[in-house]
């Protein structure tokens, strides 16, 4: 299920950067401005606002494969071994492998801090403000998983 939920999330992640490649050449509806606003009534292009998600996704996929990476040697496993032969892993590993970036250039993602910034700007007025302690982590995804793999145990009768 791990496999399929980062394969999906591979995906999203390749849609939303297709989405702001393809910014340049999208036409506004009717006339309207080429902007989107924003709950602090300032505005962002769509082709900002189309980069932010992609930015985003980046955070969520490169979060949950880091809490896989994080789960697995609690198990005794190898995060990725036995996906090798899988349809679709060397689309999921291109995608990680982008995230991963390079010493001089990160990787297309939010940061903690950035992905709570982006949030905090979408956010409707009125609603609480959005921390580092209520967004998806690492840590948590790993937790996550054990949990849950403790309850499969215990449900198989282990």
């Amino acid at each position: 299920m791990v496999f399929l939920d980062l394969l999906e999330e591979a995906a999203l992640f390749r849609d939303a950067f297709e989405r702001w490649s393809d910014a340049e050449t999208m036409c506004p509806i009717d006339g309207e401005k080429d902007t989107v606003p924003t709950h602090q009534e300032d505005t962002l292009t769509i082709k900002d606002a189309l980069f932010d998600l992609f930015l985003a996704q980046g955070y969520m996929l490169r979060t949950k494969a880091a809490g896989w990476k994080l789960f697995c040697p609690r198990r005794g496993a190898l995060p990725f071994y036995l996906w090798q032969i899988l349809p679709g892993f060397k689309r999921l590993q291109r995608e990680l492998n982008l995230l991963d970036g390079t010493p001089d250039r990160p990787g297309p993602a939010f940061t903690p801090t950035g992905m709570v910034c982006w949030l905090n700007r979408l956010r409707p007025a009125g609603n609480p403000e959005i921390t580092e302690t209520d967004i998806m982590t690492t840590e948590r995804i790993a937790d996550a998983l054990d949990v849950a793999f403790r309850a499969r145990v215990e449900w198989n009768g282990g």
